[in-house]
């Protein structure tokens, strides 16, 4: 299973430590297995990570996430 994680801009306060800590829903320690590169009407990356470890929030049933429009 494969999930869809769409990416904002990011906010100057997510360079906060305790500020991710606190307001993080997940923490996951990934390794990054590949990222492809797509355009048309606009730029795609698709991130494809494999999840070595959860570090904060409830276990998934899947080991892969794939991010799409960053």
């Amino acid at each position: 299973m494969v999930s869809k994680i769409q990416i904002e801009s990011i906010d100057l306060k997510c360079f906060n430590k305790s500020y991710l800590i606190n307001e993080s829903d997940y923490i996951l320690d990934c390794t990054v297995d590949r990222v492809d590169l797509k355009a048309d009407s606009a730029i795609y990356s698709y991130v494809y990570l494999t999840v070595d470890r959860y570090i904060k929030g409830i276990r998934y049933s899947l080991t892969s996430l794939k991010s799409l429009k960053i």
